[in-house]
């Protein structure tokens, strides 16, 4: 198939200055992009960018999605305008933008200087992060770029960076690892990056490239009003006995937290793997959150995904989009839509798996927990949750369709604390303890096993076999245009359900069946 783009770090930056005088780096994240560049291209509004940094790295979540990204710096030349991935002569979607704005390029190393650093100049560092951030000539537009190493440096609060200051709409701050280094940031007494500025809060950043595999990645939503990007970041090693926290928690709009590696989290119920927390945020409301792409695991006591509010307000969050997540081995739900949560929820493309591992503790793969929740739920893959995909608890609307809920012996397909909500449902199937719920469409649920290739440790590829009854036989749901692979839906004469649609070695499904009804079988070789 066509290259295709799913996500870039930065959405703007400067196309001068720097090294080499090329401007900013640009890392595009997404599928087919080959592993050297040969003679593929990246053009923005129709101009080849000026430099190609790396290609077809691996990203942070390559191993569970196959994701791989691309760098470059767009050089004098380009203008503001789409981004288009061009290998062997086919071009990608355009549907992602960057725009030229004005804003100076920090490097930081850990063999620079504060005191003789120079702006723009990559072989004349700057030591620290937080000292950068100090200066009074750093601000909107601006972006640290910081050389590959292990970093213990702290700030007064114990974080390696305190955002005291804010970025603009249209021009954020920006840290980004320079392409293809490791950035390891530890010995720290708080979260990496840390949201604090006295008699208010902060916003509009970006954040991307950075590991923290010993504490919490990102926190102290308090603080913070929104417009983050957290990009390619990998977060592990929260724990402890403490308040509500999370390895990634976060408040307020415009929130990006995609293609992340975010595992071992949690001692206790209230530390979970990505947090969204609107408390103490001025306004209280939060809209435009989208959570996708990540890699969530391993969380003893917490949650994979919880957005969440405790105050006594009757709508909090608006418009999450939760999707293309693999969440497996949390000991709570993998994904809680929880207090507050109200309209445009939409949860699709996700592979969750082995949730709710504290048997007395009744825990699912999705839970609607939200008197005043109106949720989408489309073409989720579960497998093995205690009990089932999802736990009805409160709610105002939830649609379910497409979904594959596979269970084993012991567990259930769902769990209903007294619903009295609107429950719209078509298309899902249901397989490994008995018929269908009562409340599940009859003309369109299955009770049949979905063939999975194999769910089972150590594969756990959930991908459909040839003749998977779940193939082609889903409802069709305009939100839902790409699966997890990045194909477009559908690829053959319906959509499939589940996350995944039913492709070959990356020939279509239209074409593998095609070659079925004219031969009448199809041998596949080399796995």
């Amino acid at each position: 198939m066509p290259p295709v783009i799913l996500y870039t770090d930065i959405l703007s930056g400067p196309n001068t200055g720097g090294e080499g005088g090329s401007g900013t780096y640009l890392s595009i994240f997404g599928m087919g992009f080959g592993v050297t560049r040969g003679t593929s291209t990246v053009t923005i509004n129709g101009v080849e960018v000026a430099t190609y940094k790396q290609w077809g790295t691996e990203s942070r979540v390559y191993t569970s999605h196959g994701i791989r990204v691309i760098t470059v710096q767009p050089g004098p030349g380009v203008s503001s305008g789409a981004i288009v991935v061009t290998v062997d002569g086919q071009p990608s979607n355009s549907d992602h933008i960057f725009t030229v704005a004005v804003g100076d390029i920090y490097f930081i190393s850990l063999t620079g200087s504060n005191a003789t650093g120079v702006i723009g100049d990559s072989t004349q560092p700057f030591r620290t992060m937080q000292g950068v951030l100090g200066r009074a000539d750093f601000g909107p537009g601006d972006t640290m770029v910081v050389r590959g190493g292990t970093y213990t440096d702290t700030s007064s609060s114990g974080a390696a960076i305190t955002f005291n200051k804010s970025g603009t709409t249209t021009d954020p701050l920006m840290l980004l690892v320079y392409p293809g280094e490791n950035v390891m940031l530890t010995g720290l007494t708080r979260e990496a990056f840390h949201f604090y500025q006295a008699g208010g809060a902060v916003s509009h950043f970006v954040i991307s490239g950075f590991r923290r595999v010993d504490g919490q990645g990102i926190g102290n939503a308090g603080r913070m009003d929104g417009d983050l990007r957290a990009i390619n970041c990998e977060f592990a090693g929260q724990h402890g006995t403490g308040g509500g926290s999370g390895l990634i928690e976060i408040t307020g709009d415009k929130l990006r937290i995609l293609g992340n590696y975010i595992h071992e989290g949690g001692d206790t119920k209230l530390y979970h793997n990505i947090y969204i927390n609107n408390q103490s945020r001025e306004g209280n409301t939060a809209t435009d959150i989208e959570i996708a792409f990540n890699h969530i695991h391993d969380n003893i006591g917490g949650r994979g995904v919880q957005i969440f509010h405790s105050e006594p307000l009757a709508a909090v969050f608006f418009d999450v989009k939760i999707h293309d997540n693999i969440i497996y081995d949390i000991q709570r739900h993998g994904i809680t839509l929880s207090n507050r949560c109200a309209t445009g929820c939409l949860v699709y493309n996700n592979i969750i798996y082995r949730t709710g591992l504290d048997p007395s503790d009744r825990q699912s793969g999705i839970q609607f927990h939200s008197s005043v929740l109106v949720a989408e739920v489309y073409n989720n893959s579960g497998y093995d949750n205690f009990t089932g995909l999802f736990y009805f608890s409160s709610a105002t609307t939830v649609t379910l369709r497409n979904n594959i809920n596979q269970v084993s012996a012991g567990q259930a397909y769902y769990l209903d604390d007294a619903w009295g909500a609107t429950r719209i449902n078509s298309h899902n199937l249901f397989f490994g303890v008995g018929a269908i719920p009562s409340w599940a469409d009859v003309p369109t649920s299955l009770n049949v096993d979905p063939q999975y290739i194999d769910p089972t440790a150590p594969a756990r590829n959930f991908r459909l076999q040839a003749g998977s009854p779940a193939s082609d036989s889903g409802a069709t749901i305009p939100a839902v245009s790409r699966d997890v692979d990045g194909v477009s839906r559908p690829a053959g004469i319906a959509y499939d359900r589940g996350a995944y649609e039913f492709v070959v070695a990356g020939v279509s499904a239209i074409v593998v069946r095609a070659r079925i009804t004219r031969l009448g079988r199809l041998v596949i070789s080399g796995g």
